[in-house]
């Protein structure tokens, strides 16, 4: 069975993808308030500040530890994605006689 080798290329794509995916996830604005209408009112002391932002060192420690997780499952959803479509195009033997 002879045929192109799609894992490498695939690997990296779903590293890169990974990564970019991650800092869409941290760097994203956060929700101020409960995502959903609540029963019970909420006590005022409880609720977020507006301007509240995350500190530097809070986020570089974030970026730092998602960049280990996310770029690992990309590159394994990559590879994944790489093993299908080697077996895909991969050639086939004639049949023996």
């Amino acid at each position: 069975m002879r045929g192109r080798n799609f894992n490498k290329l695939f690997s990296i794509i779903g590293l890169v993808l990974g990564e970019i995916y991650m800092l869409l996830t941290i760097l994203a604005p956060y929700h101020k308030g409960p995502a959903v209408p609540l029963k019970f009112a909420v006590p005022i002391e409880s609720a977020l500040p507006a301007d509240l932002s995350m500190p530097v060192g809070v986020l570089v420690f974030k970026l730092v530890v998602f960049a280990v997780l996310f770029g690992v499952f990309g590159a394994l959803v990559g590879l994944g994605v790489g093993l299908l479509l080697t077996g895909l195009f991969a050639k086939r033997p004639p049949p023996a006689r």
